[in-house]
């Protein structure tokens, strides 16, 4: 060896100087053996060029946990998601990912790129904005349906209130993500369904450190008769209600990298309808039992829906599940007589009174509409914006 130079390695054509390597991409390197066992054909090294569209794939594969569920979110085909992921391996010389039955896997040397990651795309963010002159919009995250129900009058109201606040919507079609992205500073705000003194306490193992905040406005939106374990003579409740982990059930926000130093406030109950075809045979009973739907088909959702994380509770494993793919699935499945299925009266409101469903007589205790946000939300103006919105919206003083 050369006098002078550093004492390295060479595989697979690609020199890599670990001896002058931080640690953490030294952890990188260690992970190659995985990746070239793997990838046999690949070039090793860290020489070539990461790409943000990458990262930002990675990312979301990483929160959703399958190719198809990230591809999903980021509205690409699967092959698209693959594709940036094995490019990413390759622009590393490493391993990111370990394929599973049940998913993609983060390796150890994932772990490390994971808070790279994170950072670069910010920092990625932040030149663009100084560049051209943008300010930082708020990055709120929603459920498909709230989405779609409840954010075009929050921001009708941002921008009544305050046209200099910009807000990007990002739906999602897991609390699951939801809650891990603003922990992870992903999303600075986002509104899911969920019930419960604790946040995630519909589905989810109880969180520590969490914080029930009293922002003045959205709390008063939920007064006496409308909160939980107050639902009004005859209505049922959650807190009556015992958990039951069923097929479906959450697995926990207790990942790695998961921070449960969130805030929330609940906005306004949202009442759920078990509804079934026009022509059910139990259209016109006064009163639905268990026992009167043990031979029904239960249309769920993807797994860590809220809807189904409230059937778990309502049904156990009493009946036999049909995964129908999405809310609109399963009103269209529910009205041609494929099932019965447990969904929010704003969601069947229209087939309700077209007479295309019929809502059947078996009490379900409602969900709560609850926005959370981040350890820094009341610090900023945009957020503090936000909560007021929200709560502008929820029909209560």
């Amino acid at each position: 060896m050369a006098a002078g130079r550093t004492r390295g390695s060479v595989r697979g054509g690609a020199s890599v100087m670990s001896g002058t390597l931080p640690a953490g991409l030294r952890a990188l390197h260690r992970g190659s053996r995985i990746f070239r066992s793997e990838f046999p054909n690949a070039q090793g090294g860290l020489g070539r060029v990461m790409e943000l569209r990458q990262l930002r794939t990675f990312e979301a594969v990483v929160r959703h946990r399958t190719v198809t569920e990230a591809a999903a979110i980021l509205d690409l085909a699967p092959s698209t998601v693959s594709e940036h992921i094995r490019a990413l391996e390759r622009s590393l010389g490493v391993a990111v990912f370990e394929r599973t039955a049940r998913g993609m896997r983060v390796t150890p040397a994932g772990e490390v790129l994971r808070g790279w990651a994170r950072r670069l795309l910010e920092q990625a963010d932040q030149a663009r904005r100084e560049v051209v002159g943008a300010a930082r919009a708020l990055r709120l995250g929603a459920l498909e349906t709230i989405a779609a129900s409840h954010a075009p009058g929050v921001l009708s109201r941002i921008a009544a209130r305050d046209p200099g606040v910009a807000v990007e919507v990002r739906p999602s079609r897991s609390r699951d993500a939801l809650m891990g992205d603003v922990a992870a500073g992903v999303l600075d705000a986002a509104l899911l369904l969920d019930v419960g003194e604790a946040l995630g306490d519909l589905g989810f193992a109880p969180l520590s450190a969490v914080a029930s905040t009293d922002v003045a406005p959205v709390r008063s939106a939920v007064g006496p008769g409308s909160g939980e374990g107050s639902d009004g003579p005859g209505r049922a409740s959650f807190a009556d209600v015992e958990p039951a982990r069923g097929p479906g059930t959450g697995e926990g926000l207790d990942r790695p990298g998961f921070s449960p130093a969130l805030a929330f406030a609940d906005v306004e109950p949202v009442p759920l309808a078990l509804v079934a075809a026009a022509d059910h045979p139990l259209r016109d009973a006064e009163e639905v039992t268990l026992g009167d739907l043990r031979d029904e088909r239960l249309l769920i959702n993807v797994p860590n829906c809220s809807f189904l994380l409230a059937a778990d509770r309502v049904f156990g494993g009493a009946l036999r599940r049909v995964r129908a793919e999405g809310v609109p699935v399963m009103r269209a499945w529910a009205e041609q007589g494929l099932g019965i299925a447990l969904l929010p009266e704003f969601a069947v409101a229209q087939s309700l009174r077209a007479g295309t469903l019929t809502r059947l007589a078996f009490p379900v205790p409602p969900l709560q509409l609850r926005l959370i946000w981040g350890p820094d939300g009341e610090t900023r103006a945009d957020v503090r914006e936000l909560l007021y919105a929200v709560a502008a919206g929820s029909g209560r003083p």
